[in-house]
Protein backbone atom coordinates (compact mmCIF):
# COMPACT_ATOMS: atom_id res chain seq x y z
CA UNK A 1 0.00 0.00 0.00
CA UNK A 2 1.29 3.45 -0.92
CA UNK A 3 0.00 6.56 0.83
CA UNK A 4 0.82 10.20 0.18
CA UNK A 5 1.25 13.02 2.64
CA UNK A 6 2.00 16.71 2.25
CA UNK A 7 3.74 18.99 4.72
CA UNK A 8 4.42 22.71 4.52
CA UNK A 9 7.50 24.68 5.48
CA UNK A 10 8.75 28.25 5.33
CA UNK A 11 11.42 29.25 2.83
CA UNK A 12 12.31 32.94 2.69
CA UNK A 13 13.63 32.70 -0.85
CA UNK A 14 10.53 31.14 -2.37
CA UNK A 15 7.79 32.33 -0.03
CA UNK A 16 7.09 28.81 1.20
CA UNK A 17 7.11 25.28 -0.09
CA UNK A 18 5.17 22.05 0.34
CA UNK A 19 6.91 18.68 0.55
CA UNK A 20 5.19 15.51 -0.69
CA UNK A 21 5.98 12.13 0.86
CA UNK A 22 4.83 8.61 -0.06
CA UNK A 23 4.64 5.62 2.25
CA UNK A 24 6.22 2.57 0.72
CA UNK A 25 7.00 -0.61 2.65
CA UNK A 26 6.43 1.16 5.96
CA UNK A 27 8.82 4.03 5.29
CA UNK A 28 8.07 7.56 4.17
CA UNK A 29 10.04 8.95 1.22
CA UNK A 30 9.98 12.54 -0.07
CA UNK A 31 9.15 12.52 -3.79
CA UNK A 32 8.40 16.15 -4.59
CA UNK A 33 8.77 19.74 -3.41
CA UNK A 34 6.04 22.12 -4.54
CA UNK A 35 6.27 25.90 -4.97
CA UNK A 36 3.96 28.38 -6.67
CA UNK A 37 4.73 29.40 -10.25
CA UNK A 38 4.48 33.10 -9.30
CA UNK A 39 5.99 32.86 -5.80
CA UNK A 40 7.88 35.69 -4.17
CA UNK A 41 9.63 36.08 -0.84
CA UNK A 42 6.61 37.63 0.89
CA UNK A 43 4.29 34.69 0.21
CA UNK A 44 2.91 32.25 2.76
CA UNK A 45 2.57 29.34 0.38
CA UNK A 46 1.55 26.32 2.44
CA UNK A 47 -0.36 28.30 5.08
CA UNK A 48 -3.17 25.79 4.54
CA UNK A 49 -3.41 22.63 2.47
CA UNK A 50 -5.69 19.73 1.64
CA UNK A 51 -5.16 16.52 -0.27
CA UNK A 52 -7.42 13.95 -1.88
CA UNK A 53 -6.25 11.34 -4.38
CA UNK A 54 -4.15 13.03 -7.08
CA UNK A 55 -5.23 16.59 -6.16
CA UNK A 56 -3.59 18.95 -3.66
CA UNK A 57 -4.86 22.45 -2.79
CA UNK A 58 -2.45 24.88 -1.14
CA UNK A 59 -3.39 28.22 0.37
CA UNK A 60 -1.12 31.28 0.25
CA UNK A 61 -2.46 34.11 2.42
CA UNK A 62 0.57 36.36 1.91
CA UNK A 63 0.60 36.64 -1.89
CA UNK A 64 -0.15 40.11 -3.31
CA UNK A 65 -0.20 41.56 0.22
CA UNK A 66 -2.93 39.29 1.52
CA UNK A 67 -5.72 38.39 -0.97
CA UNK A 68 -4.55 34.83 -1.68
CA UNK A 69 -4.62 32.74 -3.94
CA UNK A 70 -5.06 28.98 -3.54
CA UNK A 71 -3.06 26.77 -5.88
CA UNK A 72 -4.16 23.42 -7.30
CA UNK A 73 -1.59 20.72 -8.06
CA UNK A 74 -2.25 17.38 -9.74
CA UNK A 75 -0.19 14.20 -9.70
CA UNK A 76 0.25 12.92 -13.25
CA UNK A 77 2.79 11.23 -15.47
CA UNK A 78 5.22 14.11 -14.98
CA UNK A 79 4.79 14.09 -11.20
CA UNK A 80 3.12 16.89 -9.25
CA UNK A 81 2.37 19.92 -11.43
CA UNK A 82 0.49 23.17 -10.76
CA UNK A 83 -2.58 23.33 -12.98
CA UNK A 84 -4.71 26.09 -11.48
CA UNK A 85 -4.53 29.26 -9.42
CA UNK A 86 -7.80 30.11 -7.67
CA UNK A 87 -8.58 33.71 -6.76
CA UNK A 88 -11.21 35.39 -4.65
CA UNK A 89 -13.68 37.95 -6.00
CA UNK A 90 -12.14 41.01 -7.65
CA UNK A 91 -13.29 43.46 -4.99
CA UNK A 92 -11.83 45.28 -2.04
CA UNK A 93 -11.66 43.61 1.33
CA UNK A 94 -10.87 40.06 0.22
CA UNK A 95 -8.19 39.49 2.82
CA UNK A 96 -6.99 36.07 3.91
CA UNK A 97 -8.23 34.14 0.89
CA UNK A 98 -6.63 30.73 1.37
CA UNK A 99 -6.80 30.86 5.17
CA UNK A 100 -8.37 27.41 4.92
CA UNK A 101 -8.87 24.99 2.04
CA UNK A 102 -10.69 21.73 1.45
CA UNK A 103 -11.11 19.36 -1.49
CA UNK A 104 -13.38 16.41 -2.19
CA UNK A 105 -13.83 14.91 -5.64
CA UNK A 106 -14.36 17.73 -8.14
CA UNK A 107 -15.12 20.36 -5.47
CA UNK A 108 -12.70 22.76 -3.76
CA UNK A 109 -13.64 25.13 -0.93
CA UNK A 110 -11.47 28.11 0.03
CA UNK A 111 -11.99 30.13 3.19
CA UNK A 112 -11.44 33.88 3.40
CA UNK A 113 -11.97 34.83 7.04
CA UNK A 114 -11.05 38.49 6.51
CA UNK A 115 -13.55 39.14 3.73
CA UNK A 116 -16.45 41.59 4.18
CA UNK A 117 -15.07 43.44 7.21
CA UNK A 118 -13.85 40.20 8.78
CA UNK A 119 -17.29 38.63 8.55
CA UNK A 120 -15.67 36.01 6.35
CA UNK A 121 -16.72 33.98 3.36
CA UNK A 122 -16.04 30.57 1.83
CA UNK A 123 -15.88 30.08 -1.93
CA UNK A 124 -16.79 26.87 -3.73
CA UNK A 125 -15.02 25.94 -6.97
CA UNK A 126 -16.10 23.11 -9.25
CA UNK A 127 -13.97 21.28 -11.79
CA UNK A 128 -15.48 21.37 -15.24
CA UNK A 129 -13.60 20.26 -18.35
CA UNK A 130 -10.01 21.33 -17.84
CA UNK A 131 -10.60 24.22 -15.45
CA UNK A 132 -11.89 25.19 -12.03
CA UNK A 133 -14.61 27.83 -11.76
CA UNK A 134 -16.19 29.51 -8.75
CA UNK A 135 -19.81 28.40 -8.42
CA UNK A 136 -20.91 29.48 -4.93
CA UNK A 137 -20.13 32.00 -2.18
CA UNK A 138 -21.00 30.77 1.31
CA UNK A 139 -21.78 32.70 4.49
CA UNK A 140 -23.75 31.76 7.57
CA UNK A 141 -27.37 32.87 7.75
CA UNK A 142 -26.47 35.17 10.67
CA UNK A 143 -22.86 36.01 9.78
CA UNK A 144 -21.87 39.58 10.62
CA UNK A 145 -18.67 41.64 10.72
CA UNK A 146 -15.77 40.23 12.76
CA UNK A 147 -17.15 36.65 12.83
CA UNK A 148 -14.15 35.11 10.99
CA UNK A 149 -16.38 32.75 9.02
CA UNK A 150 -14.04 30.55 6.97
CA UNK A 151 -11.23 30.54 9.51
CA UNK A 152 -11.47 26.75 9.25
CA UNK A 153 -13.43 24.45 6.97
CA UNK A 154 -13.73 20.89 5.76
CA UNK A 155 -15.58 19.04 3.02
CA UNK A 156 -16.63 15.43 2.55
CA UNK A 157 -18.74 14.48 -0.44
CA UNK A 158 -21.85 16.67 -0.48
CA UNK A 159 -21.27 18.26 2.94
CA UNK A 160 -19.22 21.33 3.86
CA UNK A 161 -18.65 22.52 7.43
CA UNK A 162 -17.30 26.02 8.05
CA UNK A 163 -16.01 27.33 11.36
CA UNK A 164 -16.75 30.85 12.56
CA UNK A 165 -14.92 31.04 15.93
CA UNK A 166 -15.50 34.74 16.64
CA UNK A 167 -19.28 34.74 16.15
CA UNK A 168 -21.46 35.93 19.05
CA UNK A 169 -18.67 37.55 21.06
CA UNK A 170 -16.27 34.61 20.56
CA UNK A 171 -18.77 31.89 21.48
CA UNK A 172 -18.36 30.61 17.95
CA UNK A 173 -20.37 28.67 15.42
CA UNK A 174 -19.92 25.87 12.90
CA UNK A 175 -22.17 25.98 9.85
CA UNK A 176 -23.11 22.90 7.85
CA UNK A 177 -23.92 23.22 4.14
CA UNK A 178 -25.35 20.44 1.99
CA UNK A 179 -25.34 20.18 -1.78
CA UNK A 180 -28.91 20.07 -3.02
CA UNK A 181 -29.42 19.80 -6.75
CA UNK A 182 -26.95 22.17 -8.33
CA UNK A 183 -26.38 24.40 -5.31
CA UNK A 184 -25.36 24.52 -1.66
CA UNK A 185 -27.67 25.47 1.21
CA UNK A 186 -27.13 25.82 4.94
CA UNK A 187 -28.72 22.89 6.78
CA UNK A 188 -27.41 23.30 10.32
CA UNK A 189 -25.82 25.82 12.69
CA UNK A 190 -23.89 24.32 15.59
CA UNK A 191 -23.19 26.50 18.63
CA UNK A 192 -20.79 26.60 21.55
CA UNK A 193 -20.89 28.31 24.93
CA UNK A 194 -19.67 31.77 25.89
CA UNK A 195 -16.14 32.65 24.66
CA UNK A 196 -15.39 29.07 23.68
CA UNK A 197 -14.25 29.89 20.11
CA UNK A 198 -16.40 27.03 18.87
CA UNK A 199 -15.35 26.27 15.29
CA UNK A 200 -11.67 27.17 15.60
CA UNK A 201 -11.07 23.77 13.96
CA UNK A 202 -13.44 21.44 12.10
CA UNK A 203 -13.27 18.07 10.37
CA UNK A 204 -15.77 15.83 8.62
CA UNK A 205 -15.74 12.31 7.23
CA UNK A 206 -18.95 10.72 6.00
CA UNK A 207 -21.67 11.17 8.64
CA UNK A 208 -19.29 12.21 11.44
CA UNK A 209 -18.40 15.83 12.16
CA UNK A 210 -15.89 17.08 14.73
CA UNK A 211 -15.66 20.66 16.01
CA UNK A 212 -12.75 21.97 18.06
CA UNK A 213 -12.92 24.78 20.61
CA UNK A 214 -10.71 26.49 23.17
CA UNK A 215 -11.98 23.80 25.56
CA UNK A 216 -13.54 20.46 24.68
CA UNK A 217 -13.91 18.87 21.24
CA UNK A 218 -17.43 18.01 20.07
CA UNK A 219 -18.35 15.02 17.89
CA UNK A 220 -21.62 14.96 15.92
CA UNK A 221 -23.21 12.16 13.91
CA UNK A 222 -26.31 11.72 11.83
Amino acid sequence: MVEEQTTSSEDSSTGGQVDVFVDGAGKWHQISQLTAADADGQDEFGFSLALTGPTAVIGDTGHNDGPGPAYVFSDGRQGWQQNAELLGPARGGTVGFGQSVGVSGNTIVVGSSGDANDAGRAYVFTHSGNSWRQTTELAGADTVANDSFGDNLAISGNTIVVGSPDHDEDAGRAYVFTKVGGGWRQTAELAGSAKQYFGESVAIEGDTLVVGTAGPTYVYGE
